[in-house]
């Protein structure tokens, strides 16, 4: 992980605000902070949630509400807040982390499926409808990523066929990261029509 203080020694700027992203409030004053750091705002990236597990039947729905809220309300949230700042410059990009667990299910994790499901479903919505103001809309699914800890059941039944787990430093033209950067910039606009709102699997050709 990047610190702020890593990338301004590397010649470059940020900031860290707190902020619940599930507090339409506090996602405004998130923004807003962004735009008076740095001027402007050209890319917003969706990438918020923790997991559980819990079979549906044991699945209380205020831990049903709760996923919903940290996953998909908060991408709305954020969209909302954002969209004014990045059409202001003529152009802009949004990135949705989702999970390639929406398009492979996995069992007892209905409500992150479901929720991440919908995100790349408001992806599909919004690159339609924010394609007139310039703004790209894309998801990024990855697949198992590698780090500390025992591999599920679920996942250790499902082995990759490329033979290995994504890693979080990965610089490989095709990782999720490098991914997200391409969805991110100019190359993102040669898309056609037909291409807006794709939500591209890094998972490794594991189905």
């Amino acid at each position: 992980m990047l610190w702020p203080e890593d990338i301004r020694k590397a010649g470059g700027n940020a900031i860290v605000q707190m902020a619940d992203v599930t507090d339409p409030d506090a996602v405004e004053r998130l923004i807003a902070a962004a735009v008076s750091a740095f001027g402007r705002l050209d890319i917003l990236v969706n990438n918020v949630g923790p997991s559980s597990v819990a079979p549906v039947t044991e699945l209380s729905y205020e831990e049903w509400r709760r996923k919903m809220a940290i996953k998909l309300d908060s991408a709305f949230l954020c969209i909302k807040a954002a969209v004014p700042h990045l059409a202001q410059h003529g152009r802009g990009a949004i990135v949705n982390i989702g999970a390639s667990s929406a398009h492979t299910g996995n069992p007892n994790r209905s409500a992150d499926v479901a929720a991440k499901m919908g995100l790349a479903g408001l992806t599909g919505a919004l690159a339609v409808e924010l394609a007139p103001q310039q703004i790209t809309v894309n998801c990024i699914a990855p697949g198992r990523i590698s780090r500390p800890g025992a591999t599920s059941a679920h996942f250790a039944a499902r082995p990759i066929p490329m033979g290995r787990k994504g890693r979080p430093k990965n610089s490989q033209r095709r990782s999720p990261s490098s991914a997200g950067r391409i969805r991110a910039t100019r190359r993102a606009r040669l898309c056609t029509s037909t291409a807006a709102g794709t939500c591209r699997s890094t998972r490794g050709g594991q189905v």
